[in-house]
């Protein structure tokens, strides 16, 4: 399972946990896994086209086919990063 980081405004969906281990081959399986499992992320994870995944502390930028194309081994550390907004 890979080890999915937890943005702090998002912990209130997941028990205020920092990680989770989650399964999945790829980027698009680990996000509809850890959706299932925590269904408060619907709403926050499904504009992904505003949020930054990290795999392994790089950058990883979603191809056309979506995220199914960025595989995930078991050992992998996956950072989801919100958009911050100001001005």
């Amino acid at each position: 399972m890979a080890r999915v980081v937890i943005p702090y405004p998002l912990r209130k969906h997941t028990d205020n946990k920092r990680e989770l281990e989650i399964t999945g081959c790829n980027i698009n399986e680990i996000i509809h896994n850890l959706i299932k499992e925590h269904s408060g992320l619907k709403k926050p994870l499904g504009a992904l086209d505003f949020i930054a995944i990290f795999l392994n502390g790089e950058r990883v930028t979603k191809e056309i086919s979506g995220w199914s194309s960025i595989n995930v081994k078991d050992s992998d550390e996956i950072a989801i990063i919100l958009p911050i907004a100001g001005g």
